[in-house]
């Protein structure tokens, strides 16, 4: 690990306001970055400006207040707006690998907020050096689809065509978003308290399956996803770990929650929680996922959420009137929200 400024040269950007500049759709504009998360960190396409040079192409802008270490790679000159920095690699660096930093650039925003920017500390963040992001996957090993015949590519896009014309929206949620129970529940209507995870969870550890090691079958092998409830794929050996229990993961896509209903096989990337002194529900297990997401924010690729330090994890939970943790508000207001009432 090194520090950022050991790996890049930081600059700060031209801080331009866009409401100052021309909005310009031509072949000539420039885009105009700012401390947005999305469009990669483009605001706009904006005229350019005799007397101001942009900031380099080939580089990683990166806000440094607002959305707090956005970062992207800028294959082209750009200009940008308040507080964005830009990075310039010291060593020679391909566009795979400058978005692979992005990534881990990202992964430290849970050290900064709205009142705490990253100014004066961006280049004090320890990263990964250039040799271990070189054993890192290539972005660019992407699976080939030119082979794929076209009548496939679009068979997607022809569903979702006929859906939005053919489904009454209104229908729709009439049909599938009622709630579990008709009755509105706030969070306010309970105290709040600390709880070690250990107090409330048996914590169990995934075990490793490599992919050479695994057989066809039917039973769901859960993995450091963070879609399609955490199942990477099904294999044939029976499973290590109960239904009714919750995925976790503390490496990889960190912090991803799930309910698992069936027995299972988790990785070595995930455990398990096991509840202690009530059988858990989907109702309930989905308030804890919530809870365990919100904490897993705090995690990142330097900061990994280990077995030991899962254990002594605190999370905030409504507890009733003995001090305890309120299972039957947490179930019930699962229960009240749209759409609960297809929950199992």
């Amino acid at each position: 690990m090194k520090r950022l400024d050991e790996i890049f040269t930081v600059t700060y950007g031209v801080n331009l306001e866009l409401c100052y500049l021309t909005i310009d759709d031509s072949e000539d504009a420039i885009n105009y970055v700012s401390r947005t998360k999305s469009k990669n960190g483009v605001s706009a396409r904006v005229s350019r400006m005799e007397n101001v040079k942009p900031n380099p192409g080939k580089t990683i802008s990166v806000a440094l207040t607002g959305s707090v270490l956005e970062a992207f790679y800028q294959e082209e000159e750009y200009y940008s707006g308040r507080d964005i920095a830009y990075l310039t690699p010291i060593k020679d660096m391909d566009m795979w690998t400058m978005i692979q930093y992005c990534t881990i650039i990202r992964y430290n925003q849970y050290k900064y907020s709205y009142g705490r920017g990253a100014n004066r500390t961006i280049g004090k963040l320890f990263i990964p050096d250039l040799d271990e992001i070189k054993t890192f996957p290539k972005y660019n090993q992407l699976p080939d689809i030119s082979q794929i015949p076209d009548y496939f590519l679009n068979e997607g896009y022809n569903k979702a065509c006929w859906y939005l014309d053919n489904i009454d929206k209104d229908e729709f949620e009439k049909k599938y978003a009622k709630p579990a129970i008709n009755k509105r529940i706030s969070l306010n209507d309970r105290k709040w308290d600390y709880f070690k995870l250990n107090k409330l969870f048996d914590i169990k550890k995934g075990k490793r399956l490599t992919k050479a090691d695994q057989t066809m079958g039917d039973t769901p092998f859960i993995g450091a996803t963070a879609i399609n409830n955490g199942v990477t794929g099904y294999i044939g050996q029976e499973p290590m770990h109960e239904g009714n229990t919750i995925s976790l993961t503390y490496n990889g896509s960190i912090g991803e929650a799930f309910y698992q209903e069936v027995p299972f096989w988790a990785s070595d990337d995930v455990n398990v929680l096991y509840l202690k002194g009530r059988e858990l529900n989907p109702h309930l297990a989905l308030f804890f996922c919530q809870i365990l997401r919100l904490e897993g924010e705090l995690h990142s690729y330097a900061r990994k959420w280990n077995l030991e330090h899962m254990n002594d994890t605190k999370i905030k939970l409504p507890i009733d009137k003995d001090g305890e943790p309120d299972y039957d508000f947490m179930e019930q207001y699962i229960k009240s929200l749209s759409f609960s009432g297809n929950i199992g």
